[in-house]
């Protein structure tokens, strides 16, 4: 075109080939460069005959405003710090899945949390070494009869609690079938038990013999009758 102005060339097969021409259009110039990889750092230091082909080149444009544009250039290449990473499919993907973790840890994690219940040790049960310390209290001080009558009494208890009978009928015949039947142990060994519980109970007095044997009597029948 007649507003077009050849400025540089290159040779190829002995023939001159424009490369670089200047395009008026209204105020301004269209400055259009076909090998624009000239000004590159490579090629500036590769020899002194092509640093001069650029500052050749550069020394058309004077101080007005210039504005650049290599057709190369990616206009859809993203401009983000990021852009190494969102270029590459495998890293994108890599990207996006750890954005969608940390998003979900931030609403899982955000609810709140119940407080860890403390572990709370129950309070030991210390019945039979208080029943132990009665005993020997009882033991030392020399009343046997205190420890006879407590040993009925509890057995008398746990008769009511397992087989549901009524101990104030203890004296009577049908009471010592009933606990016989129940029970599961013998007749003669069960009426022998309860005989021994009236006479400790009718007795005033009591030794340690008295003592040692309503608690071998009560015990023996509290294995047979698996109460223990």
């Amino acid at each position: 075109p007649k507003n077009a102005t050849i400025l540089g060339s290159i040779t190829y097969k002995e023939f001159g080939l424009p490369n670089f021409i200047a395009v008026q259009f209204g105020k301004g110039t269209f400055y259009l460069h076909l090998t624009p990889d000239l000004f590159g750092n490579y090629y500036l230091l590769n020899s002194a005959s092509q640093y001069a082909y650029v500052a050749k080149s550069l020394s058309y444009l004077n101080d007005k405003p210039i504005a650049w544009y290599d057709f190369k250039a990616n206009m859809e290449q993203y401009r983000t710090p990021l852009r190494v990473l969102l270029m590459n499919d495998g890293l994108r993907q890599a990207w996006y899945v750890l954005l969608a973790g940390l998003v979900l840890l931030l609403v899982f994690r955000s609810r709140r949390e119940q407080r860890a219940v403390a572990v709370v040790s129950p309070e030991p049960n210390l019945s039979k070494e208080f029943c132990g310390t009665i005993a020997t209290l009882y033991y030392e001080n020399g009343a046997p009869g205190n420890m006879v009558a407590k040993k009925i009494d509890y057995f008398l208890h746990d008769l009511r609690m397992r087989f549901h009978l009524d101990t104030l009928m203890l004296r009577e015949e049908e009471f010592i079938e009933e606990l016989a039947e129940r029970s599961g142990v013998s007749l003669a060994e069960t009426q022998s038990l309860i005989r021994l519980i009236v006479r400790m109970q009718d007795a005033k007095q009591h030794d340690v013999a008295d003592l040692k044997l309503i608690n071998d009597t009560i015990e023996e029948f509290k294995h047979k009758a698996k109460m223990i």
